[in-house]
């Protein structure tokens, strides 16, 4: 059975390879985001982990209302569901809304399939205009993340944090610059790892 947790930091050094990081930072300042990130991760997961090659499994992107499913192709038996949310560093309401999705999603997906491993993979997506005052820094940011996944998930509700810097989101590049418009951007990709048990 595919070792999600591992797969997770397999997957960080992915997206941190330098083409990797500046093709998703120019992705990240158009439309669909998610959706392309769900595509890579399916690839990578598929053709670049090596879940094919150590155990008996693959992954499924978006079949039913999961984003991506690891199972067996034989029997269909699902093993673990990944469930993917961009946020990125607009407001506090964002940010929220976009967690209470996530939220809701791993509920859901656990309540569906209670003896399966429900994972949320989530991705920070910081744009800051390059030379110009920013109200909401990607310091904020993170902060703002990390006080929300608190306040939404707790331990109490039976939702596991297994980042080893609990709710905070953990770096997975920072690009100096990104022209697009005439204008520039620097742009920082966090990620951070849930489990609901």
């Amino acid at each position: 059975m595919a070792n999600i947790h591992s797969l997770f930091y397999e997957m960080q050094a992915y997206f941190k390879a330098q083409e990797k990081a500046e093709h998703f930072a120019r992705i990240s300042l158009g439309p669909s985001c998610e959706q392309w990130i769900n595509g890579e991760i399916f690839c990578f997961l598929n053709w670049g982990s090596g879940i094919t090659e150590n155990t008996s499994e693959i992954a499924e992107g978006e079949k039913g209302k999961r984003d991506i499913s690891i199972l067996d192709p034989e029997t269909e038996k699902i093993s673990h569901i990944i469930e993917v949310k961009v946020v990125y560093n607009v407001n506090a309401s964002h940010i929220k809304s976009r967690l209470k999705k996530l939220k809701k999603q791993l509920q859901a997906a656990k309540t569906r399939h209670p003896n399966v491993s429900v994972t949320g993979f989530v991705f920070c997506v910081s744009h800051e205009k390059c030379e110009e005052e920013v109200a909401f820094s990607s310091k904020d940011f993170l902060n703002q993340v990390t006080e929300t996944m608190s306040e939404l998930m707790p331990r109490t509700e039976g939702t596991c944090f297994t980042t080893p810097h609990k709710y905070r989101p953990e770096t997975i590049f920072k690009l100096a610059q990104v022209g697009w418009n005439r204008e520039k951007f620097e742009i920082s990709c966090h990620s951070l790892y849930v489990t609901h048990m």
